[in-house]
């Protein structure tokens, strides 16, 4: 009976180590816990500015990119609109003097093949007709340029017609280079280009030989021109 009790009495007593050993390892577990949360706490509410203002700082930095572009594309329009400011002017400046009516008053009223009918006139008392209808032609309207519009254009610069023969004419050789110079403005020889010319261009020359002969050819010649001139758009 003696041993019984002494026996339970040591059981208790190690009972009673074990829940205290039990408590004392718990206690420092729950320091540990509370030491990792307030870490934590700490790091995020120190981290949370930097965050912020990491991301206030990519905003802004967004935005100063794209007020830049938006800068430098209206710079290059800003530099487009004067340089095509100073084209114009510089365009009108050349061509401040030319004549509006230029083909008018100096291609239309040209006469061609002047030697023949320098060569046809002294025949005196022509009674031969094709010889008496083709002085006729040659000295007569028939024979002279006229021009209608076939297109018009308008452009920031000028303004732009193509202008078509309204029928073929006789030529020679004297008579194309005559043409070149007062249309191209090109200097041949003693042919000298007019300085009320506009911007005026051959866009195409139609000829075809009429005789074989090397003294003298003599072509039939339809031209289509290209003319462009000074015009103001509205604004």
């Amino acid at each position: 009976m003696k041993k019984t009790v002494t026996r339970l009495i040591s059981l208790f007593k190690a009972k009673k180590n074990q829940a205290t050993d039990g408590g004392e390892k718990t206690a420092p577990n729950s320091m540990v816990l509370l030491k990792k949360r307030f870490t934590l706490q700490f790091v995020f509410l120190f981290l949370l500015p930097i965050c912020l203002m990491c991301t206030l700082y990519f905003f802004i930095y967004q935005k100063q990119i794209l007020v830049e572009k938006q800068i430098a594309r209206l710079e290059k329009k800003t530099q487009k609109l004067c340089q095509m400011q100073l084209k114009k002017e510089r365009y009108h400046q050349k061509y401040a003097n030319c004549d509006s009516n230029y083909i008018s008053h100096h291609v239309e009223p040209l006469k061609f093949l002047s030697s023949d009918v320098e060569k046809l006139s002294q025949i005196k008392g022509i009674n031969y007709s094709p010889l008496q209808k083709r002085l006729e032609f040659l000295k007569g309207g028939e024979n002279k340029l006229t021009f209608i519009e076939k297109e018009q254009r308008k452009s920031n610069f000028y303004s732009e017609v193509e202008l078509i023969s309204e029928h073929s004419v006789d030529v020679n050789y004297n008579d194309i280079r005559k043409l070149i110079t007062l249309i191209e403005g090109v200097k041949i020889g003693e042919l000298v280009p007019n300085i009320h010319r506009p911007e005026l261009f051959i866009k195409k020359i139609h000829l075809i030989k009429k005789d074989k002969s090397d003294e003298n050819k003599a072509f039939t010649m339809d031209l289509e021109l290209l003319q462009r001139g000074n015009y103001e758009k509205d604004t």
